[in-house]
């Protein structure tokens, strides 16, 4: 073999064994698992990235992804104990798939999480968290989450959530603020929240079974999907404010609050200047410490439910733990439904009047009551006795003393609207559609963090692979060696 033909050959190995070298590393650079303990940039160039197992972003390790990139999860979860840096555009957008992003509370947090399209992203710590698209989002700490497109959210810590859609379960929880949103679904407020919910259109209701907690509801537009009480609550101490709360296909209440007097759970509620229409019921109480002040409560089969049990000496009998003040209820088929036992209500300076069957029904009662200082539609107690139902038309009931009688509408107490509005969207989040590729909303169970800091390593194929090549390249370079010294022989 001449010298010539040598170091052709020698040159061509050389470069094979170089370049199948280069494209095991970059293929390992882009699937990987274990703790990053080095700051890297996650490139477009080298997309898609892939996870074979675990893998989490060690405390005070950076890694930033350029837009346009590819995490396939592929079932697993990245765990960012470090800085996760993930900042796409409106036209190139990262994607996170098939798995779940994690920080946890040893990140730093502060940075912004920015058009993805996300699985999952749970947080502990502090994000702000704008025009994504979520399967599902979990956000804790003082995060901020603005004009999302979110299937399921779950807000908890002192998260902020506004201009957002929410499409399928919207969860409450913390001291968690949520404003603004476009919720086509009900919201669930959890276990001892002291959260508040303002100024959104909310689709199907809200659910206030907490344990505990202050929550505040106020200045949102509410309706139904299902027949449940579009706002339900038991357990807890709300203010319920300033909503619109229409039912469709008649739901079964507009405000429901329940509870029981022996329970160590106090259920104390303040209902003020609220629009209540188109349920079966629109304010039903029971068993509960209850202010309703400045509402209008019309078009509905029944207008007000009272119904108070004292269980167990608790309170005792005779306590007044529902006020009802200053509100106009019409136009319903009913006005008040009232049911006192041991327990009493005080009912006046209200606008009782026009309600087609009776303004006023007492129920399963042998006791009379007092319901004085009331505007009754006319100053004819003739006419206002024809309207209520006890003694004269049950003789198992208790009489209705309704006197002194107001002369005129109550000053302060709402109009009542001449139509039932229609609701409007109090937001309408700008959006952008996602793209391939498709998310699924497989859940992933979150795994135990790796307990051992290993370093990025290839898998083993790649392993095999890069040994196989370096001892084709010793091989070869004895090859060449040994032709050189034959050839100077």
């Amino acid at each position: 073999m001449n010298q010539k033909c040598i170091k052709v050959t020698s040159s061509f190995l050389i470069l094979i064994a170089v370049t199948s070298i280069v494209l095991v590393h970059n293929c390992s650079a882009s699937s990987f698992h274990g703790v990053i303990t080095q700051s890297t940039t996650w490139t477009k160039q080298n997309s898609p990235y892939t996870l074979d197992g675990p893998t989490s972003i060690g405390e005070g390790v950076t890694v930033t992804v350029e837009p346009g990139v590819t995490v396939n999860l592929n079932g697993y979860y990245l765990q960012v104990n470090g800085t996760l840096i993930a900042r796409g555009t409106v036209n190139e957008k990262i994607y996170f798939t098939n798995g779940q992003v994690i920080y946890t509370t040893s990140s730093p947090g502060g940075t912004t999480f920015e058009y993805t399209v996300t699985e999952t992203l749970q947080t502990a710590t502090t994000l702000t968290i704008t025009r994504n698209t979520f399967t599902a989002l979990d956000a804790g700490g003082s995060s901020t989450v603005t004009y999302n497109n979110i299937e399921n959210l779950r807000a908890e810590g002192n998260s902020v959530v506004t201009n957002n859609q929410i499409t399928k379960t919207c969860y409450v929880g913390g001291s968690a603020k949520i404003s603004s949103n476009n919720i086509q679904a009900r919201l669930i407020f959890t276990r001892g929240c002291t959260g508040e919910v303002s100024n959104n259109q909310i689709s199907d209701g809200i659910h206030c079974d907490i344990g505990g907690g202050d929550v505040t509801i106020t200045n949102n537009q509410i309706t139904n999907i299902n027949a449940y009480p579009l706002v339900f609550i038991a357990g807890a101490k709300a203010t319920v404010t300033d909503n619109s709360i229409f039912g469709q296909n008649n739901p079964s209440c507009g405000i429901s609050v329940g509870g029981s007097y022996h329970s160590a759970i106090k259920t104390e509620v303040t209902i003020e200047r609220n629009q209540i229409s188109g349920c079966e019921t629109g304010i039903s109480i029971s068993n509960s410490w209850v202010t309703v002040k400045n509402n209008a409560v019309y078009n509905n089969d029944l207008g007000i439910s009272i119904w108070l049990l004292s269980s167990y000496n608790r309170p005792p009998p005779g306590t007044n733990p529902v006020t009802i003040e200053k509100n106009s209820i019409a136009k319903n088929l009913a006005g008040i439904q009232y049911q006192p036992y041991e327990l009493t209500a005080t009912i006046s300076y209200n606008n009782i009047q026009e309600n087609s069957e009776y303004n006023f029904k007492l129920v399963d009662t042998t006791s009379d009551v007092t319901v004085a200082n009331n505007y009754w539609g006319t100053t004819s107690t003739d006419e206002i006795s024809q309207k209520i139902y006890d003694y004269n038309y049950d003789f198992n009931l208790g009489k209705v003393n309704f006197t002194p009688i107001l002369k005129s509408i109550v000053a302060g107490a709402p109009n009542i609207p001449s139509n039932t509005p229609t609701m409007s969207p109090t937001v309408n989040p700008t959006i952008q559609p996602t793209t391939n590729p498709t998310i699924t909303s497989t859940p992933i169970t979150i795994p135990t963090q790796p307990t051992t800091d290993t370093q990025l390593e290839f898998n083993l194929v790649e392993i095999a692979i890069l040994l196989t090549l370096i001892i084709i390249a010793i091989l070869l370079a004895g090859l060449i060696v040994t032709l050189k010294q034959n050839r100077k022989k």
